[in-house]
């Protein structure tokens, strides 16, 4: 079982293939158990491609350990790109301790990350109080 979906009834890890151009930005958990809709059985080539996922780096918001079938890599916040910006940024796992890499001669405007803050309401307020901080974790299989 791909440890990406834990939590989930899902059973694989899913994605486009790494050497495909285009498809999907994101992973998926799919079910061990399908169900269909109409299809046409062999590859059409007329639209995007999912595989499973052959190794797997997990990042779980909202944990600072992981669960016990998986090693440590590390801890960190749940960042991503100014709610008021323009363009839309995945959510990614900043170490809590980051090491800066000078290398630059210039400010081109890069995208900045920003802590991500709880806005419950539509999440339950109890378990996500409002203006927390959300912690993460990243984790790999043992």
């Amino acid at each position: 079982m791909d440890n990406l979906c834990i939590g989930n009834r899902s059973r694989f890890t899913a994605e486009s293939p790494y050497n495909i151009n285009g498809g999907a930005a994101s992973y998926v958990c799919l079910p061990d158990d399908p169900t269909w809709a109409t299809y046409k059985e062999g590859i059409q080539d007329y639209g995007a491609y999912i595989s499973g996922t052959e190794s797997v780096t997990i990042m779980i918001p909202r944990r600072t350990k992981c669960y016990p079938s998986l090693t440590l890599e590390y801890t960190g916040y749940l960042m991503t790109g100014h709610h008021s910006e323009g363009a839309a940024t995945d959510y990614a796992c900043v170490d809590s301790n980051p090491e800066a890499v000078y290398h630059g001669e210039a400010n081109l405007d890069g995208k900045v990350l920003y802590f991500t803050e709880v806005k419950c309401g539509s999440l339950p307020c109890q378990e996500y109080p409002d203006g927390r901080e959300i912690a993460c974790v990243v984790s790999r299989n043992k």
